[in-house]
């Protein structure tokens, strides 16, 4: 989007608005561009504010003609204490009196900023000891300090304190600009391309080790967690950034071999340039080391042709958004190429030389909308791990040499709707861990009992043939996020249930058993008993849902001694289900629970009390056609953190329990029978108004009651 467009939908959001805007961490010193940016917010109502949070003092004295408030670090106290909890961890700093002197010292010298504590508290708890910590205290390394504010040193002393290849991996990241999310997988499979990941000798994976490496950098806060509003939807997620001292320390690091070209910066490449991103129109020409790159991202730029003739050290190579028409047969000549990513591009067939890159580990080509095909020799790439062709619309079948990759540990096709088929042998990618597809492509995959190192399977289905048994489930021990087990009535019976051995899958977050509706239920509950009595999952459970199951009886395993860490409970359409409450009831960590279409239940009682479910914050009710009575014991709290309450269509329900005073949100639908409150000398009728408890919450954002007759005038 251009700069005029953002311009009017600024206007349109602002122009006779009061409003407050906060500009943070402000860069730019250019007297123009901010008279410029000022003159924009000029139709904003009196009494807006604009705050600018900057490092620069020249920043603020072009942006304002009042005194800065100038940002001191923490205070004494408070700042000793931060020290020492990033210093000890859970140990007990009156443990140490010896260290609490040399503690002291290197304290003055962080100017109470939380960021140096952070990091010189992650080396100095890596060995608790009296000579290590002396060792920090006396480094040369704090006599660069330029003045009393600067903690750069306490950042550098950090990164000293480094293994070498993390050093390698932390340097590479100035690749980056400054904001940018860092996708862990992707970061992991570039360091991986570098060779700066080495195979454990433990059999841990190279994705493994680098994993373990970003949880370093999260724990030494060179990388911070950054909470963000998603665009599209409601909700929030997290993504990884670098704080602009800790990116600032990696640029001074690798200031000799890394190098970002952009339009904003007028920055060239040296000689000993080893890492390039360009981030404008052209490449720079006059650059003659493209020969020695072992890393070139291109954002915005055409590459010619003739540019993968003279790459001859490339491992990373980042060719996406760039428009490119077509992939020159010269690709093939690449031979150290480890990491190449052309999505976003036009591309329509990938040359067959591609497959010529022997050691090519991932292969990215998502959203090329144009790409028709896929090389059939595409098995010689032996060494590639990560596959990623989503989201491609003409692409029909994947070459049969597709089960050759034995490496293959990711393989992504979701979003490919034209896809028609796939291999018949992919059971042979033994180190396959994660299949992205669309669940039409689930269901191709005949044999996917033999990926015993896969991580995710969303979806199985059982069959009435012999090709898809849920005893094929029992060496998929590595299963992890959700697993849904639908056509549960195809199941002969518990023996061929038991061999699924979902107890041993220690992984798996979310479980789904599902049936499906029978016109004959009845005849089917004994075995529909039998079955969910041996699908017990592990007790790290953390969301459960079961749907239309048949059976009267709970599974043993439903109760909160053998699932204790269950979050979210959800019934659905279990019609002959009359014994579940006292199975659910005791839940200390349960935060969610929904029941829909459950008529064989007539009364909640005890078991619906606050000392069951003290973290509950959500409860819904839906189509218990047969529930007469909510009660509780007089005095008890009903759910002490409810925030969203849901009773629909409950024809014959008279009564609700007190509404703890933590609810936000009541709906009430179909109950035509429901009376909140008892009849009172000034309420003859009895049901006419709110009842205390309904009046007396503060929290309440919404009440909706639809089509309740004795719910009137409560207004």
């Amino acid at each position: 989007m251009g700069l005029e467009p953002l311009q009017k939908i600024l206007h349109q959001h602002i122009v006779k608005k009061k409003f407050l805007l906060v500009l943070d961490d402000v860069w730019s010193d250019d007297k123009s561009i901010w008279e410029k940016f000022c003159a924009l917010l000029k139709v904003g109502a009196h009494g807006s504010k604009i705050i600018v949070t900057t490092r620069g003092m020249k920043v603020s004295k072009m942006v304002s003609l009042a005194e800065p408030i100038l940002l001191h670090g923490l205070d004494e106290d408070a700042f000793w204490q931060l020290f020492n909890e990033c210093s000890f961890g859970t140990l007990n700093p009156e443990d140490y009196p010896g260290l609490e002197d040399i503690g002291r010292k290197i304290v003055r010298k962080l100017n109470g900023s939380p960021l140096a504590a952070k990091t010189i508290g992650r080396v100095l708890r890596s060995n608790i000891c009296q000579q290590h910590w002396a060792t920090v205290m006396e480094s040369d390394i704090w006599k660069a300090k330029q003045d009393e504010d600067d903690i750069m040193p306490a950042l550098q002393l950090s990164y000293q304190y480094l293994d070498e290849n993390l050093k390698h991996c932390f340097a590479f990241c100035s690749l980056f600009p400054i904001d940018h999310k860092f996708d862990k997988t992707e970061l992991v499979r570039m360091w991986m391309a570098e060779g700066f990941i080495n195979e454990d000798k433990n059999t841990k994976s190279m994705e493994d080790v680098g994993s373990d490496y970003f949880l370093e950098f999260v724990n030494s806060s060179f990388f911070q967690e950054s909470r963000y509003h998603y665009e599209f939807w409601d909700g929030f997620g997290i993504r990884i950034v670098m704080h602009d001292l800790i990116h600032d320390l990696a640029e001074m690091i690798s200031t000799e071999e890394t190098c970002r070209i952009e339009n904003s910066r007028h920055t060239k490449p040296a000689s000993t340039t080893r890492h390039l991103r360009v981030e404008k129109e052209k490449l720079p020409l006059e650059f003659s080391g493209y020969n020695k790159l072992r890393t070139l991202v291109l954002k915005l730029s055409l590459p010619d042709s003739s540019l993968f003739e003279i790459l001859r050290s490339i491992r990373v190579l980042v060719v996406s958004w760039c428009g490119l028409l077509e992939l020159s047969e010269r690709i093939g000549k690449l031979i150290h190429l480890r990491y190449l990513d052309i999505s976003y591009s036009k591309i329509k067939i990938l040359p067959d030389l591609l497959c010529d890159l022997y050691n090519l580990q991932t292969l990215k080509a998502e959203y090329c909308y144009e790409l028709e095909s896929i090389p059939q020799e595409l098995g010689k790439l032996v060494n590639l791990r990560h596959f990623d062709i989503s989201n491609n619309f003409k692409i029909k079948i994947l070459p049969d040499s597709l089960c050759d990759l034995y490496n293959l540990q990711t393989l992504k096709v979701n979003g490919c709707s034209e896809l028609e088929s796939i291999p018949q042998e992919l059971g042979k990618l033994v180190n396959l861990r994660h299949i992205d597809a669309d669940k039409k492509i689930w269901l191709m995959i005949k044999d996917v009992w033999r990926l015993t190192n896969l991580q995710e399977l969303p979806t199985f289905s059982v069959r009435e043939d012999d090709e898809l048994k849920l005893g094929q489930l029992k060496d998929l021990t590595q299963l992890h996020g959700t697993l849904c087990i639908q056509n549960l009535e195809n199941v002969v019976d518990g023996k061929e249930a038991q061999r699924a051995k979902l107890k041993s899958k220690v992984h798996l977050k979310e479980l789904v058993l599902e049936w499906n509706l029978r016109l004959d239920g009845a005849k089917d509950a004994k075995l529909d008993e039998e079955v969910i009595e041996v699908l017990q999952p592990h007790e790290s459970l953390k969301i459960l849902t079961i749907r239309w199951y048949n059976g009267g009886r709970s599974p043993s395993w439903l109760m909160p001694k053998v699932l204790p860490n269950l979050e979210k409970l959800e019934l659905e359409n279990c019609m002959e289900w009359d014994d579940v409450l006292p199975f659910i009831g005791q839940r200390l960590h349960l935060i969610e629970l929904r029941m829909t279409g459950m008529p064989a239940l007539k009364r909640l009682s005890h078991e619906f009390e606050g000392k069951c479910f003290p973290k509950l914050q959500v409860l819904k009710l839906c189509k218990f056609k047969a529930l007469r009575e909510w009660s509780c014991t007089e005095g008890k709290d009903l759910f002490p953190c409810l925030r969203e309450l849901c009773v629909i269509d409950c024809p014959k329900l008279k009564r609700l329990p007190p509404f703890p005073p933590s609810l936000e949100m009541l709906t009430i639908e179909c109950c035509p029978r429901l009376i909140l409150n008892s009849k009172t000398e000034d309420d003859e009728e009895g049901g006419r108004h709110l009842p205390p408890s309904l009046k007396e919450l503060k929290n309440m954002q919404n009440f909706c009651p639809t089509a309740c007759t004795t719910l009137l005038d409560w207004k």
